[in-house]
């Protein structure tokens, strides 16, 4: 970041004189007994509620009380304390968050040197700095940073710059000031990305100035000055990010870019892909591809198709999630069934078991009430059945039985009939316009049961060792039988190899959901291939920023909050207007329509 200017430092930061100095050989009692109402009115206010940790270096307890200091807060708070002898230093603290957390206890009862990550890290700063500050650990980020001096030497300029402040989103600085003869604080905050680079003041530090947490921490990166954010992508990823016809930069990252920019007053690059075309993993113990050029600081950050992942969450930052999608699979569309068979397909095969059952039972229930007539016509078995048939094909009998029992069970197996031969020819109208295929594999297990192996290419994504690894039997037989084709450089970057073994009957292609439908459309592929409705790894995309990115999100005031007066000025102001219209209609329409005084006849 760069230097504070010299010309706005003379005025907060010069070193007061030394009549005015706090040292262990002055008066102590003025700016400790403001330091702890400070402490108290902190806790009770715009910090209420929230997890505090406090950092002090030893040297700092010479000429200040710090147990009273926390004693006095009345809340729980964790300590860590720095310098003095057995203190490890900021080696001992490089290994991973989970070897380094602690539970803590009240502040002023735990004297340990645990790093404790607390929500809001308040830092006791005197005359020498906890190393903390400086060298913090690269996995400890507390979300805001208050600096409480406890020297009135208003060091602003070196406070700024400390390695944690700078990468911190919310930061504060209660500066030591001697103002008619009484020690107070005055607060102070930074815009990095100002064009001016310059301090902000808000104020003599009083509770009710500084009452929420939103006026103790302004927010410092609403506006990034006209910076360029250097971005990681890469053009081969429609819809999310790709090249038009005038090989310009399109897309759905693009598009939320472009809003971002206008919003925040920012610009930025884009790549064409990462120079060893790789998407983002970790390979030999270092991350690669587009991940990989954030994770070494080369840029600023990586869009495109990247999922929030648990270890993705451990190396970098990311944002709010815009979309939600996983990876898909396109198999070959197979050949429709054979023309001669469409005669059955109207029915399925338990409908055509049951009007066969039904068929038998009229048959012979009408060849037995034939039988029992008193003048038994005649009629056989076979002659009965095709008495029964003839209403499947709309045909007539030639003669028609005297007995009424007889007609009445006719006309009822007539009027069965009609509807059956209904159903049949308008299903058989539909089979005979589209043609009918073979059931098509549409879940996991069909497709892990299936002779289809997986097609995907090589490009360091996630998923082909995700599916080895599973402990779901499906998942591990599908990473089993995967397949990786090698990116190229040309045409549609390998993946129309993966397509020639889907069109070869061999493979799945596997790829993100999206853009393996934009692929084949592209490739004119559309009426070869279908697309399985089943997704695997479906998960939340985001921008990845490096670990501790101060701005990589910030609340805009999306808290609910109840409905005020100032919320529905609208409203009433619509209504008003509506009032005074309806009162200039009455005036007219009276004034028109006003009856005139009849003289009498």
């Amino acid at each position: 970041m760069k230097p504070l200017l010299a010309s706005l430092l003379l005025g907060l930061c010069l070193e007061p004189p030394a009549s005015a100095r706090w040292s262990a050989g002055g008066p102590p009692e003025p700016l400790e007994a403001t330091a702890k109402r400070a402490m108290r009115e902190l806790s009770q206010g715009p910090l209420q509620g929230r997890r505090l940790s406090v950092l002090v270096d030893v040297e700092a307890e010479k000429s200040v009380d710090v147990g009273e200091l926390l004693s006095s807060m009345g809340a729980e708070a964790y300590l860590t304390r720095t310098g003095g002898e057995g203190d490890p230093g900021p080696e001992a603290f490089e290994g991973e968050l989970e070897d380094n957390l602690v539970e803590g206890e009240f502040a002023h009862e735990n004297a340990s040197r645990e790093m404790v990550v607390g929500d809001v890290l308040v830092a006791l700063v005197g005359d020498k700095v906890p190393w903390p500050l400086t060298s913090p650990p690269p996995w400890w980020g507390p979300s805001a940073v208050l600096i409480i001096g406890l020297s009135l030497q208003c060091q602003a300029a070196r406070v700024f710059q400390m390695a944690l402040v700078e990468r911190t989103t919310w930061v504060s600085y209660l500066c030591p000031i001697r103002t008619q003869g009484q020690a107070r604080f005055t607060v102070l905050s930074w815009l990095p990305f100002d064009p001016d680079q310059r301090l902000v003041s808000l104020g003599i530090w009083e509770p009710e100035s500084f009452s929420t947490f939103s006026q103790l921490f302004i927010d410092r990166f609403k506006s990034m000055g006209g910076h360029t954010l250097n971005v990681a992508s890469d053009d081969d990823d429609a819809p999310l990010l790709f090249l038009d016809e005038n090989d310009e930069f399109e897309g759905t990252c693009k598009r939320i870019l472009d809003s971002l920019a206008d919003a925040f007053n920012f610009t930025f690059t884009l790549t064409h892909g990462a120079p060893d075309l790789k998407w983002g993993e970790i390979e030999n113990g270092t991350w690669v591809g587009l991940l990989g050029e954030v994770y070494r600081g080369r840029k600023d950050l990586a869009i495109n198709y990247f999922t929030i992942t648990y270890e993705r969450a451990q190396y970098f930052d990311y944002s709010i999630s815009y979309h939600t999608e996983g990876f898909g699979f396109a198999l070959p569309r197979p050949p429709p069934l054979p023309q001669w068979r469409s005669l059955v397909y109207p029915f399925t095969w338990v409908v055509w078991v049951g009007v066969s059952v039904v068929l038998v039972f009229t048959g012979m229930a009408f060849f037995f009430l034939t039988y029992t007539q008193p003048v038994a016509p005649d009629v056989s078995l076979p002659g009965a059945f095709g008495i029964i048939m003839m209403g499947l094909v709309n045909q007539a009998p030639t003669k028609i039985p005297a007995s009424w029992s007889l007609r009445v069970f006719l006309a009822g197996w007539w009027i069965t009939a009609y509807i059956i031969v209904i159903s049949y020819n308008c299903n058989l109208i539909a089979v005979l316009t589209v043609p009918v295929y073979p059931k098509r594999i549409q879940t996991l297990e069909q497709l892990a049961d299936s002779h289809y192996r997986l097609c995907m290419l090589d490009y360091g994504e996630f998923v082909p060792d995700a599916l080895l690894q599973s402990a779901e039997p499906v998942m591990s037989s599908l990473g089993r039988k995967m397949d990786l084709v090698a990116v190229t450089e040309e045409g549609f970057y390998g993946q129309e190899d993966c397509a020639a073994h889907v069109l070869a009957d061999s493979n799945a292609h596997i790829e993100t959901y999206a853009y393996l439908q934009l692929t084949y459309a592209d490739m004119e592929l559309l009426d070869n291939v279908y697309f399985m409705k089943s997704q695997i790894y479906e998960g939340n995309l985001a921008f990845f920023y490096r670990k501790h990115t101060p701005w990589r999100r910030v609340a805009r005031g999306s808290i609910p909050q109840p409905l005020a007066l100032g919320h529905l000025q609208g409203v009433f102001f619509v209504y008003g207007l509506g009032l005074a219209t309806a009162l200039l209609v009455f005036l007219v329409e009276a004034r028109l329509t006003a009856r005139k005084d009849h003289k009498p006849v």
